[in-house]
């Protein structure tokens, strides 16, 4: 229940137009009321370390919740990175 919780939570961050997440979210704000926080920059910034995290946690959260929607997200902003020069 709780790893389901915290998951949907985390989706708050992604956008269905944007493959990448924001890079802020509060945790403690109620799911209804969770809210991305707005690029303010022309330039997005891409965390290296976010997207292995990403791709680990959601992955595992994909296995134990039997979801493929976690993992889905994470490998969406892998494949996108492959992209990238």
């Amino acid at each position: 229940t709780k790893a389901f919780d915290l998951a949907q939570r985390f989706m708050a961050i992604f956008d269905d137009e944007e493959v990448f997440p924001d890079n802020q979210l509060d945790l403690m704000a109620h799911l209804k009321t969770a809210k991305r926080t707005p690029n303010l920059s022309p330039d997005r910034y891409v965390f290296l370390a976010q997207v292995g995290t990403f791709s680990l946690e959601f992955g595992y959260l994909s296995d134990i919740l039997n979801d493929p929607i976690y993992k889905n997200r994470a490998c969406a902003i892998i494949e996108k990175m492959k992209e990238m020069k």
